[in-house]
């Protein structure tokens, strides 16, 4: 403080307690309440600009005087009133029945003089924004730390144009709430933190330094450092610290293998595929657009539990699961979803039409904006809810198809439903003395991950787009999906950083990274296209097309079941599947359906070309410290998902 003090060439002599009112009381005095009076001394606020700002005192409230702070408001929502009843304890202040906090300070006068002056100070509390407006600086309170994250958030529409954004972290456990809010704040980027030295608050500095408040408060957002550098900084420092947890996993070059074998000890049986493809998906949440999934299957075939033991690969703050929501939760939930993959363990649980537009708003606009009209003591008043993203989303459904607009943006996975998939599922589940893996590094490369730059180049991607075959490019759904390649081109080259980036440069997609998400996805988008048909689609239409050919006029369900050799819902689904595409037809019969062949099946047309026919060649070599560059990952194994087609064998 003192070498501030020379810095600005002022005085700091405390001006003592002669201007603070001090209330004595014995041991068998209670006093209640709080005057206005009172608090103006307390704080060495005018009496008159106190009013002038709408603070106010109320003869009764609760046995006692009260001081009425009303808040204005930069919308036409209801009337917000806080009540102060004392100047210590932790019961102060009280919020009017039917009042929702908001930031305090928000009306358009101050906030244009904010615009013009290129800042605006964030504190804490009334008394600290009134301290300021009185010294003409601009300035928002937010009342209470716990609060700051969700009202900066959802008012920061009236912050835009403000270049700066001072927050002032005080020297206490409500500063370190704050400093920990401040990483999910949309406006971090403006942000720079502000610290007070020897003060307590800005009141503190009124209190006792009132003809220099200016200047040191000016010194002090000299001395401002910017939340991204900060941030930045203290990345850096844990990302060093979990190196060591972690540096074996991230120097694997085949860490999806790695994945898949952890998975496996966790008891999921076969699935590798969908497991490595779940990996990828989560840890996309890291990007700026983030790859989401919904995973079919019949009942009982394991959905849920793939994806949950995929998940506990992961640190808790990546994802945020539930088995069902009311229809306006996904507007009025207040858990922080930036950067995090709301995951549904059944599709069925969002099942509102309301909910579905929601939830493709945050899909699609990586955030949700509703307005809506509130019922209030003041009438019906206007409200704007705001939930900050990106936010990835992924479920589980035993339903054929979802709500069409869901669809599109959702890359479609599908468990297997083979006799030689459920033998091994059976044998698993029947082993004894199981050991519990250490899952630590897999949670651990995550959170390194994290403190990492998720800036990733990838120089074929131009190349690549070029090469789209003319059958994908008549299908508009490729707008969607090939965003979608890319980004998870992007996460295989994250993940495998160690082997794509040099002197910690950014980190460029390799060749490898192309073959790996191609092996995974290839049919996965070329059936999305309706350019492709999956394997279990066409041995289903084939195995049709054989009964008619020995004189079955149509086939049922289990006629079918017997002859692909699995269940009755198995085989109700794949048909459901083909005729759903036109590929078999029921002739409109009820129960028992009746099938027959449809229309013919496309010829495959591979949508992503061969990695040699885009002229790619393998960097990963020269960018890893001597190490061999990663061959591909091995895709093909005992149990391979029927939906898929098993490009290792080809």
């Amino acid at each position: 403080m003192n070498h501030l003090a020379k810095l600005l060439g002022i005085s700091v002599e405390a001006e003592g307690e002669g201007g603070t009112t001090i209330l004595k009381t014995d041991a068998h005095t209670h006093i209640t309440g709080l005057t206005l009076d009172q608090y103006a001394t307390a704080k060495k606020l005018p009496l008159e600009f106190l009013r002038s700002i709408g603070v106010s005192e109320i003869p009764n409230y609760n046995g006692g005087p009260a001081v009425k702070i009303e808040y204005a408001r930069p919308d036409d929502g209801p009337e917000v009133v806080r009540f102060r009843t004392s100047l210590e304890g932790p019961d102060r202040f009280k919020w009017r029945k039917g009042s929702k906090p908001i930031p305090y300070g928000l009306d358009h006068q101050k906030i244009a003089s904010a615009r013009d002056a290129g800042y605006i100070m964030i504190v804490e509390g009334e008394s600290d924004a009134q301290t300021c407006w009185l010294h003409g600086i601009p300035c928002v309170g937010i009342p209470g730390s716990s609060q700051f994250k969700r009202l900066l958030n959802e008012f920061a529409q009236y912050l835009v144009g403000i270049d700066r954004i001072y927050v002032v972290i005080e020297p206490d456990r409500g500063g370190e709430t704050v400093m920990e809010q401040l990483v999910k704040c949309t406006s971090r980027d403006r942000i720079w933190t502000m610290t007070l030295g020897e003060f307590k608050d800005i009141s503190d500095i009124h209190r006792t330094h009132r003809d220099t408040f200016n200047q040191l408060v000016h010194g002090f957002r000299q001395l401002a450092i910017k939340w991204t550098d900060h941030e930045a900084s203290e990345k850096k420092v844990r990302r060093k610290e979990l190196w060591d947890e972690c540096e074996g996993l991230a120097r694997d070059p085949n860490i999806l293998n790695r994945v898949g074998e952890i998975v496996s000890e966790l008891g999921v049986a076969g699935e590798s595929r969908n497991v490595k493809l779940l990996y990828l998906i989560l840890t996309s949440r890291l990007l700026p657009t983030i790859v989401n999934a919904v995973l079919k299957g019949p009942s009982s075939s394991g959905k849920s539990f793939v994806l949950s033991a995929v998940m506990e690969l992961f640190p808790d703050s990546a994802t945020y699961a539930l088995s069902g929501m009311s229809e306006r939760a996904m507007a009025y939930g207040e858990e922080d979803l930036s950067h995090r993959f709301l995951v549904m363990y059944e599709a069925a649980g969002v099942g509102h039409e309301f909910s579905d537009y929601l939830l493709r708003s945050l899909l699609s606009e990586g955030e949700i904006r509703y307005e809506l009209v509130e019922k209030t003591s003041e009438g019906l008043r206007p409200r704007t809810i705001h939930r900050s993203g990106p936010t990835g989303f992924i479920t589980t459904t035993t339903a054929t198809s979802l709500h069409p607009e869901n669809e599109t943006r959702l890359l479609t996975l599908t468990t297997t439903d083979t006799p030689e998939q459920t033998r091994q599922i059976l044998i698993r589940e029947a082993e004894q003395n199981r050991r519990t893996p250490d899952l630590n590094p897999f949670v651990t490369f995550q959170e390194w991950l994290e403190c990492g730059s998720a800036e990733v180049d990838v120089p074929y991607a131009t190349s690549l787009a070029a090469s789209i075959p003319e059958a994908a490019i008549g299908v508009v759904r490729i707008r969607r999906d090939f965003p979608t390649v890319l980004n998870l081109i992007r996460v295989s080259a994250l993940i495998h950083q160690y082997f794509r980036t040099d002197d910690e440069g950014p980190v460029v997609a390799c060749r490898c990274d192309y073959e790996i998400v191609r092996e995974l996805v290839l049919d996965v988008v070329s059936t999305g296209l309706e350019v492709s048909v999956s394997k279990t689609v066409r041995e289903t239409v084939s195995v049709v097309a054989e009964l008619q050919a020995q004189g079955s006029d149509s086939v049922t369900v289990l006629t079918l079941s017997n002859k692909l050799g699995i269940g009755r819902n198995a085989a109700g689904r794949r048909a459901k599947v083909a005729l759903s595409a036109g590929y078999l037809s029921d002739g409109g019969t009820k129960s028992p359906k009746r099938y027959t062949v449809g229309e013919p099946m496309p010829s495959e047309v591979l949508v992503l070309p061969d990695a040699d026919d885009l002229g790619l060649v393998c960097t990963c070599a020269s960018q890893s410290t001597g190490s061999l560059p990663p061959s591909p990952i091995n895709l093909v194994d005992d149990n391979s998902n029927d939906d898929w087609f098993s490009l290792g064998a080809s």
